[in-house]
């Protein structure tokens, strides 16, 4: 469990840190970094989900409790997820866009 959001949270902060340089270097943000930062997002959101659900597990029905903190933040997690930023979709645009095919989505821009 801590290594998916220790590797998640690493791939994070290595992408904001690329782009952060490459917009420093030219003044903008790319639509090649752009990507770099959503994929980066939707990843660490779906990781995150991940991490939550195993947590909700291993808590057992200590996890159901409508008062129980966890039970809120399961909640909360799988409520983000569904947001445009965490939806699965982002990859298959990001693989369109890697791959050389148009994307045209509001996902992306």
């Amino acid at each position: 469990m801590t290594g998916i959001w220790q590797s998640a949270d690493a791939y994070l902060h290595q992408s904001v840190a690329t782009v952060w340089d490459a917009i420093g270097e030219v003044g903008h943000c790319s639509q090649d970094n752009k990507i770099k930062l959503s994929i980066a997002a939707t990843h660490v959101i779906r990781q995150s989900k991940e991490v939550t659900d195993i947590a909700y597990e291993l808590c057992g029905t200590n996890s159901i409790i409508a008062e129980s903190d966890l039970q809120t933040r399961f909640q909360d997690m799988h409520v983000i997820t569904q947001h445009l930023q965490g939806r699965p979709e982002i990859y298959s645009l990001v693989g369109k866009h890697y791959l050389g095919l148009a994307v045209k989505s509001p996902l992306l821009s």
